[in-house]
């Protein structure tokens, strides 16, 4: 999965944001509904990237890092990681992710731990961050895990 971390002029400031890549947030997908918004991710097979992506933009710097102390802790088996939108699960190997208050049947992300701490970690990065360049923008592939991993073995 790819994700974008950038910046976003809002209200006299910058704020960091971060998208799914194939389907960052633009004109088209302000103007989709709820449902048209599920059909298209699940249509394209990119309902994992573009729930990963929204649970980390809803995460600042000290929710990041707790997300993170818990993700790496390899003592923990089940623990809540959820932020104010996103109902987030790991259990065991894998991270849960759905909506807040979803319903049984409704669409969630299983997504394998070691990619979600890959990328909360790069998150925490970009988060402390100095802003000197607006227009920066900075892609993760998650799956650079598992290239990082064989290269150190």
């Amino acid at each position: 999965m790819k994700l974008i971390f950038k910046y976003r002029y809002e209200e006299n400031k910058y704020i960091r944001i971060c998208e799914s890549f194939k389907m960052p947030y633009n004109d088209i997908v302000k103007k989709m509904d709820y449902k048209e918004y599920t059909d298209y991710i699940l249509r394209n097979n990119i309902l994992n990237e573009t729930y990963l992506a929204s649970y980390i933009d809803s995460s600042d710097l000290s929710l990041t890092e707790y997300i993170l102390k818990n993700l790496n802790d390899k003592d923990v088996s089940y623990c809540d990681i959820g932020s104010q939108r996103w109902e987030v699960y790991i259990e065991d190997k894998k991270v849960d992710i759905a909506l807040i208050f979803s319903e049984e049947d409704d669409e969630r992300a299983y997504i394998d731990r070691e990619e979600v701490a890959y990328a909360m970690s790069k998150w925490r990065d970009f988060l402390k961050r100095e802003i000197i360049d607006g227009s920066y923008e900075e892609i993760i592939d998650t799956e650079n895990v598992y290239k990082k991993e064989k290269i150190e073995k």
